[in-house]
This record gives C-alpha cells, structure tokens and sequence, in this order.
C-alpha cells in the first residue's frame, strides 16, 4: 500500500518520529493531509487500511522516540539513501506543522538538530546525524507538551 502511494517506509517512520517529538501535537488533519494529499486509493476499503496502517506505524514511533537504543537501530536499518529519505519525511512533518514546531520554543541544539536533518533530506553526508539523533529524539520525546 504504501508503495501505491510512493511513500517509503524511511519516509513514513521519519515524518512519524517527527510527529512523536514535535514539542506541541499537531492536529489530525494537520500531519494526515501532508502525508496522503494526493493519493489515489484503489479499491474499496483501501483508505481506511491505509489509515489503520499508519495510525499503527505512528504508535510505534511514538513508543519507540522514547529508548535511544531503538532509535539507533532503527537507523542503523538504513543506508544513505534510506537516511535521506527519513530526513525528508522529518522535515516535511516539521515544515506541514509549524504551528507544532515553533522556532521559539526551541533551543539553540534542536535548531542545530532540524538543521542537520534538513540538509541530510538535501543530499548532505550523514555520519554525524547518526550519532546524535537518538540521544535528541528520547530528549525532544519526553519535552513533549
């Protein structure tokens, strides 16, 4: 399904994540019709599977920001290109909701962070994202409001 709907799994779990962390929630309808705006769901049902889908994978996430050792793993699973791809959903949910991401209520290290994710979604190395983004994300996670 997500295939049909030219989503990667990256880029679900990144725009995910960032929905996990952003430090107020977002509404539904906020982060829902950035991911599925535009997608055509073939077949009766196909909708509501896809939503039960995500809503499940969103689950995750959120349970999953909170240990930086399944943070890690989780990145661990992907090459540069997957990285990108992660980075690219981060960053869409982060730009889709900027409401929920207010530039003052962040600290100086999570505009560093976002700076960094963004420029990995632009086509930018890697190694050091690696290392910092499961002590940040357990660290936005629990600042959430």
């Amino acid at each position: 399904m997500l295939e049909h709907a030219g989503i990667t799994e990256a880029y679900l779990q990144g725009h995910l994540v960032a929905l996990a962390v952003a430090p107020r929630e977002p509404s539904p309808e906020a982060w829902l019709g950035p991911l599925l705006g535009g997608i055509e769901f073939p077949g009766e049902g196909s909708v509501n599977q896809l939503l039960g889908f995500v809503t499940i994978q969103a689950e995750l996430a959120s349970d999953g920001a909170s240990d930086a050792k399944i943070v890690a793993g989780w990145l661990a699973t992907f090459d540069s290109k997957g990285l990108q791809d992660w980075s690219t959903g981060f960053s869409d949910l982060v730009s889709a909701c900027p409401r929920s991401w207010r530039e003052k209520s962040l600290a100086a290290d999570d505009k560093r962070v976002l700076r960094e994710v963004e420029s990995i979604a632009q086509g930018a190395e890697s190694a050091a994202l690696r290392a910092i983004l499961p002590s940040w994300i357990v660290r936005r996670h629990a600042l959430r409001q």
